[in-house]
């Protein structure tokens, strides 16, 4: 598969009243043509950074280092003016807040026909006009009015559709879509993610989703990335992570995620807190949290490895420890279900990787 975005040892720095800090440190990254690849970790772990980097729509005190290839051209050494015509008609950016998108003195269809313009000089205003309702009707927005509303006239997953069709107004080969259903009730989310995925098989194009919730990745995503502390710590298939993670923060990620069809006896958590990338630049950025932490996870910083057919991680002991992950993956699905609200189950692993619930979820009678 021929890569369409190759992010190269992207590392983000900024300058502040107390110093320069590093806030993405060495990042590699390819997104495939056609390809829908993710993006996952914690808030902090610098996901959303990435898609403005990538964007060049960085703040002045900012300063990014590395390469972000798009097709081959280095964007980070691209001049404004040459961004400018990119953005929209190659790359484009849909926000988690279409209120951050949307401007709220134009009309939901004024602001598809602003894109529409830029990419067909000397059209019409009846083709104009016909290009909107179609942008709009193809994001489910089949109701010419609704082209006439503002965007406070109009519900979350409304705006959300319209700023959709605002960011593929161009036609766009590359979408970048920053946490795109997490401001939208359950329903609706699972309806935009529906509609995000059929987009791109219709129209071909690669999609980069960032997301916080696992689940969201491995429904949309063919290949998922994990951040951690301004690094990825694990790439690897949705379904190659789903199954078997090979780093012990993937792991906890899986296994911090409320099983859905069972009530639980066990909240699995990960202890601490994540640090900053500038306290863990010559380690591994998940030691400190790390149940199989040693000496040389501390020594030295681990690379980004190849361990398979497009799969990598930035753990040391893989080896030594990739069967007992596995079977502490399977303690905690495996965990009896709540019986009653006085017969809490303990999970029989490492204390500093466990927290046990013990108050009562049953429904009320």
């Amino acid at each position: 598969m021929t890569d369409i975005l190759d992010i190269r040892q992207l590392s983000i720095l900024h300058a502040g009243p107390q110093g320069q800090r590093t806030l993405l440190s060495d990042v590699e990254l390819t997104v495939g043509e056609a390809e829908t690849v993710g993006i996952v970790g914690e808030s902090g772990s610098g996901k959303s950074l990435t898609a403005k980097a990538v964007m060049q729509l960085l703040p002045q005190q900012f300063s990014v280092r590395g390469e972000i290839r798009y097709r081959g051209e280095n964007f980070v050494a691209a001049g404004e003016r040459r961004m400018t015509a990119l953005r929209g008609s190659e790359i484009s950016l849909l926000m988690q807040d279409p209120f951050t998108m949307l401007d709220p003195l134009l009309s939901c269809g004024a602001q598809v026909a602003e894109g529409l313009k830029l990419g067909m000089p000397g059209a019409t205003r009846r083709e104009v006009q016909d290009g909107t309702l179609r942008r709009l009707a193809e994001v489910g927005i089949r109701d010419p009015d609704v082209a006439l509303r503002y965007p406070f006239q109009m519900s979350g997953g409304m705006r959300q559709r319209a700023a959709m069709a605002a960011a593929l107004a161009r036609n766009p080969q590359l979408l970048i879509a920053d946490e795109p259903s997490t401001a939208l009730d359950v329903t609706t989310q699972a309806e935009i993610l529906a509609l995000l995925k059929s987009l791109q098989e219709a129209r071909g194009m690669a999609l980069l989703l960032i997301t916080h919730d696992l689940r969201v990745a491995f429904s949309v995503c063919a290949r998922v990335n994990v951040f951690y502390a301004g690094r990825v710590l694990e790439s690897a298939p949705a379904a190659a992570l789903r199954s078997r993670p090979l780093h012990p923060y993937a792991l906890g990620l899986l296994m911090s995620e409320p099983a859905i069809d069972r009530r639980a006896a066990l909240l699995a958590a990960i202890p601490g807190t994540v640090p900053t990338p500038d306290a863990v630049a010559e380690s591994c950025a998940f030691a400190p949290r790390c149940h199989w932490c040693q000496a040389a996870c501390t020594s030295a910083r681990p690379p980004l490895a190849g361990v398979g057919a497009r799969r990598q991680t930035a753990c040391l002991r893989i080896a030594d420890i990739a069967d007992d992950m596995a079977t502490h993956r399977t303690l905690v699905d495996q965990a009896e279900e709540i019986a009653t609200c006085s017969s809490p189950t303990t999970l029989p692993w490492c204390d500093r990787w466990s927290n046990v619930s013990t108050s009562c979820t049953a429904p009320k009678s």
